[in-house]
């Protein structure tokens, strides 16, 4: 048995409202009860960024959350994830969406504005509705494209949750998922 290699979640983008990063470390927060080794990685910078920090000590996630500040080159991130998230209430088109699918990483994402045309639910990654308390933020109508039946009766970030941890389980799928996109 090799030793199990610790998950790395990435999320890129400003660090606003509009991106969700809370979001993304509540998913962390829920990741918590299933998996035990796992980092966050926040590339970005923005006007949240000492909320997101502090949330993330409220959540209890300390070290095992990494925010890299702005990075003008985005390769090592890319090359230091194993999946990205995208926790987005609403989106201009997503290209960071395009960004981890040319760097061949499968995406968890909210199925918000364009997005559900770039991931392609079940193929390249999985799509999840915006979960309805945040729908008070989205200037848009929340669509119902995304709403697979294994996700239906849970809260939409328990199902990311459980996605991320199927992925944790079986690295051939997020690689199947990464070339996909």
């Amino acid at each position: 048995d090799k030793p199990q290699k610790t998950l790395v979640v990435g999320n890129a983008g400003r660090l606003n409202r509009q991106k969700g990063q809370h979001l993304f470390l509540q998913l962390g927060s829920l990741m918590k009860t299933e998996l035990s080794d796992f980092r966050l990685v926040i590339a970005g910078a923005g006007e949240r960024e000492s909320e997101l920090k502090e949330l993330s000590e409220r959540l209890g996630l300390g070290s095992q959350v990494i925010f890299t500040g702005f990075l003008e080159n985005m390769s090592p991130f890319w090359n230091e994830i194993d999946l990205f998230v995208l926790t987005s209430p609403w989106e201009g088109f997503g290209y960071v969406v395009l960004e981890a699918m040319l760097a061949e990483k499968p995406v968890l994402a909210c199925g918000v504005s364009n997005i559900p045309e770039l991931v392609h639910d079940g193929e390249n990654g999985w799509l999840f509705p915006l979960p309805q308390e945040e729908r008070l933020y989205s200037p848009e109508e929340p669509t119902t494209r995304c709403e697979a039946d294994w996700q239906k009766e849970e809260h939409p970030l328990q199902a990311m949750a459980r996605a991320v941890v199927r992925l944790a389980e079986d690295p051939e799928l997020g690689a199947a998922m990464g070339r996909a996109g």
